[in-house]
């Protein structure tokens, strides 16, 4: 929503899951949502804002095979924080060169993960070299606590992270 309010005008949202309850501490999406496409709904969301944006829904796993869905657009960013995802970016067979990012966040939202890839191929290795340090010195910094990141989005209550810490 703050790409379409800073200017974009055109937006692809690729995402294959409805709207959970826990969904909603970080989203600007209501109840109203609840069980729906959370992909769709965005898209309507952002379609309701302005009237100078085009935004599309693409309700599946992002992958090679549905490339086709993802020439038009000149930027791709990834939000996801899923290796899977990181390794598909390598391997979607783009037309043309792409501006590529991968953002994320640290437990608690105190850093901000950001990969980007202007190259004419994004790789996940280069995208693992650059980002493991970090990943590993948030988790010494976590201390012995047990992680709560592997299957636990940032909806869940042990990720931790308030919606204020995610917009600030």
């Amino acid at each position: 929503e703050l790409l379409m309010r800073g200017g974009v005008k055109h937006i692809g949202i690729v995402d294959f899951e409805s709207v959970e309850i826990g969904n909603l501490v970080r989203h600007t999406l209501t109840r109203t949502s609840l069980h729906k496409l959370k992909g769709a709904e965005l898209a309507d969301r952002m379609n309701s804002i302005s009237p100078n944006v085009v935004a599309v829904s693409h309700s599946h796993r992002f992958g090679p095979e549905h490339s086709d869905d993802y020439q038009e657009y000149d930027l791709i960013i990834d939000t996801t924080g899923e290796d899977e995802v990181v390794h598909a970016l390598e391997i979607v067979p783009w037309s043309n060169l792409k501006k590529v990012a991968s953002v994320s966040m640290s437990l608690g939202a105190g850093r901000l993960y950001f990969y980007a890839s202007d190259t004419a191929r994004y790789t996940a290795d280069r995208f693992f070299r650059c980002m493991t340090p970090l990943f590993k010195a948030d988790r010494e910094a976590w201390g012995n606590k047990e992680l709560p990141w592997e299957g636990m989005g940032c909806w869940s209550p042990v990720f931790p992270a308030r919606y204020d810490d995610v917009t600030l």
